[in-house]
């Protein structure tokens, strides 16, 4: 048998983009089924394991119970890497600025709205008369703050 004569078929999901570009590079004829169709063929099987999903997808290629769905293009997944990334550091910035607020209120200050922009010099202003390991710790805060 050829590599040209089997039909490999999975689910949907998170890696499906990555198994297609691998199955077209080895040059096997794949398919990439809907998983919300599949699953109550898989969900059949008494034990649910990785091997009897195999075999559920297999007996689902063999009668034609499936959908087939099209995976993301790689323009697609490239750019919600770059959205997720940003979401990631924006959420980041977000609990560093909220830390240091929670820090200030023991000191007894608080901040009113600030810009993200103008927050480190505010916060640097705020804290002139306190000790320096107060400054020091919410500094090294501030740094991270400004490179996020």
């Amino acid at each position: 048998m050829e590599m040209k004569d089997f039909l490999v078929g999975f689910e949907r999901g998170s890696l499906s983009h990555y198994l297609m570009d691998g199955f077209k590079e080895k040059g096997i004829s794949a398919i990439c089924m809907d998983a919300r169709k599949l699953s109550p063929i898989l969900n059949l099987k008494v034990n649910k394991t990785d091997k009897n999903d195999a075999r559920g997808i297999a007996e689902a290629l063999r009668a034609n119970l499936y959908t087939i769905v099209e995976c993301k293009p790689k323009d697609s997944i490239n750019k919600a890497v770059l959205l997720g990334a940003r979401r990631t550091l924006i959420n980041q910035q977000v609990q560093i600025k909220n830390s240091v607020r929670g820090l200030l209120k023991s000191c007894g200050i608080r901040l009113g709205s600030v810009s993200a922009k103008n927050f480190p010099i505010t916060v640097m202003r705020a804290l002139e008369k306190y000790p320096d390991i107060v400054i020091i710790s919410i500094q090294s805060l501030l740094d991270i703050f400004e490179h996020l």
